[in-house]
């Protein structure tokens, strides 16, 4: 299924917006973003809190890059 070139080139674009936010995340939970990580380790289960929070980024991020690349494919170089 990777082989056909329209699937990898939306694979590679998918996995580089994951990356990307999972970045995201990280650089949020480093930089405390108001009081964002206190927060998240504090709560109940912040498994299940960090594993949302990182869910949203991802399908925002993975969509975003995939959608540009999209959109990119007509231009000349």
């Amino acid at each position: 299924m990777l082989r056909e070139p329209l699937v990898r080139f939306l694979a590679i674009n998918l996995c580089l917006g994951i990356v990307t936010a999972l970045l995201a995340v990280g650089g949020l939970l480093i930089l405390d973003v108001h009081g964002l990580r206190g927060l998240i380790l504090h709560d109940e289960s912040p498994l299940v809190a960090l594993s949302l929070f990182s869910f949203g980024f991802v399908i925002s991020f993975g969509s975003w890059v995939m959608g540009t690349a999209i959109m990119r494919l007509g231009q000349d170089r």
